[in-house]
């Protein structure tokens, strides 16, 4: 532009009035741009959790920060009864592959942070690093929601990034080419607060910006998420991965892995009045 400014995307002058610790508020548009051409993650994660679950066709699951719905609408064309929440407007997207793929899943747009409901589910998701967005005490809060929606004995889980790999592998700058958009993450560890920071840009061919986002997540140790899980009140049922239906702990190689915990079939005398008829 002849005054030297550069022209900002809408999501850029989103993203500006928006608090750093609430970044997640625009990653909806930013997401469509870079990730959906990864719909072949959705039949990956609902195959291994139709694997560790092993719930029967008619069971209720929940999908709690679902995004458009990558893994519920697998899991409804499954036969599961699924509910998503997620605070994007990209829910819309969810309808809209969810009707054409001619399967009933039920995506609620809602902040994960206040949102709660009886324990009707009989397994919960936290899926593609959806916990570790907010500060230590939320995240718990958070974990501690989502296990109190699942019936007794229910499931939670938990895919997360393998923080040991992500500090040998990511930190620094990658650039890719994503469906003819050139995409570039430049990625720095905060040791004093445990957090990845990715601040990531989407340019065209020409190399005109499109969008820029800023990620920022909670990389605990699976010691410490582990720690968490039953800080929420949940035991550790096992531990997988990436994506292995084999329990076993993430190795050097390993980019993911999962966290499958349980809620107690005896509930503590403050959580009684939160069984249903």
């Amino acid at each position: 532009m002849k005054d030297g400014t550069a022209r900002r995307t809408p999501l850029v002058e989103e993203r500006r009035r928006v608090p750093a610790e609430e970044w997640w508020r625009t990653e909806g548009g930013f997401f469509l741009l870079t990730e959906a051409h990864r719909a072949e993650e959705g039949p990956k994660a609902a195959a291994f959790l139709e694997k560790v679950l092993r719930l029967p066709p008619g069971s209720r699951l929940l999908d709690m920060a679902c995004g458009w719905g990558r893994v519920s609408v697998e899991l409804a064309a499954k036969g599961y009864r699924v509910v998503g929440v997620d605070c994007s407007k990209v829910l819309r997207l969810g309808r809209l592959l969810a009707q054409q793929r001619g399967v009933v899943v039920d995506l609620v747009r809602g902040d994960m942070r206040r949102w709660s409901c009886p324990p009707v589910f009989d397994a919960a998701l936290l899926w593609g690093m959806s916990f570790g967005y907010f500060s230590d005490r939320q995240n718990v809060e958070v974990l501690r929601h989502v296990g109190r929606s699942v019936r007794p004995g229910g499931r939670v889980v938990l895919d997360l990034h393998h923080r040991d790999w992500y500090l040998a592998n990511y930190l620094g700058e990658h650039v890719d080419l994503v469906q003819g958009k050139v995409s570039h993450d430049e990625a720095t560890f905060d040791l004093s607060g445990g957090r990845l920071n990715i601040l990531s840009t989407v340019a065209d061919g020409q190399g005109k910006v499109l969008a820029r986002q800023w990620h920022s997540f909670r990389e605990y140790t699976p010691e410490e998420v582990l720690s968490r899980v039953r800080s929420a009140g949940l035991e550790v049922a096992s531990v997988h991965a990436s994506l292995e239906p084999r329990p076993c702990p993430p190795g050097p190689a390993d980019s993911s892995w999962q966290v499958i915990a349980r809620r107690p079939r005896s509930l503590r005398p403050t959580e009684r009045g939160l069984r249903t008829a």
